[in-house]
């Protein structure tokens, strides 16, 4: 069995490894020189209306739901939480930039006899790899990229938490704050829709700033 499936790996590789050297070749051939590579294969050139041309900044603000890493019960008021990011264009095709974001949550059960703020500060960077174009040229897709902008990414940062919690006990209220600090790292998958060249909405799913899904708005300032 374990010879069958190294057998089935190499033929994968094999022809995975063919298949991007045919494609390369494709796009040398009717588009000339690559613009950039990525593992060998040569990506095609985005031409003119690409919103993310080398030296590109766009600055994202939204928000989130499906909370990850919170409790849901007892929730006696909240805001929602807020995110900012800032994309830089390395490339056509790759970006990366900083992200922050900042929320706060009231849990409380009196008949228990207790109360638990806790408030969240995140702070990271991402890198995100920009494939319209891609998709339309592997799969026929008739996406404008100059609207429409998918991409997929990958995140890390910390995730800084304080709490005060108030608890009702024999003596009267017991007061107790604290902190922790942990590791955040996701992966995401994004749609960017411009409306006008530099003014667009967008949404991701996958583990981002504080939920599994988030939406905002985006500007473009450079």
């Amino acid at each position: 069995m374990k010879t069958i499936l190294k057998i089935a790996i190499s033929c994968l590789l094999l022809f995975a490894s063919g298949f991007c050297q045919a494609y390369s070749l494709e796009k040398k051939l009717a588009f000339g020189p690559p613009d950039e590579r990525i593992f060998g294969w040569s990506l095609m050139k985005t031409g003119g209306g690409w919103p993310n041309d080398p030296g590109a900044v766009w600055f994202n603000v939204g928000t989130s739901f499906a909370l990850l890493n919170y409790p849901s019960a007892h929730v006696q008021s909240s805001i929602m939480p807020i995110s900012i990011s800032a994309d830089y264009s390395l490339k056509p095709h790759f970006a990366f930039g900083p992200y922050a974001g900042f929320n706060q949550i009231t849990f409380s059960d009196w008949g228990v006899g207790y109360r638990l703020r806790l408030r969240s500060v995140k702070l990271g960077g991402r890198l995100l790899f920009h494939g319209s174009d891609l998709l339309n040229d592997l799969f026929g897709f008739d996406m404008d990229i100059r609207v429409i902008d998918i991409y997929a990414g990958i995140s890390g940062g910390i995730d800084r938490r304080t709490y005060s919690k108030e608890e009702r006990g024999k003596d009267g209220f017991l007061l107790e704050d604290g902190s922790s600090t942990s590791g955040q790292l996701g992966l995401l998958l994004g749609v960017r829709y411009l409306f006008r060249q530099r003014v667009g909405i967008f949404a991701e799913a996958g583990k981002g700033t504080f939920g599994l899904f988030n939406f905002g708005a985006s500007f473009k300032i450079h």
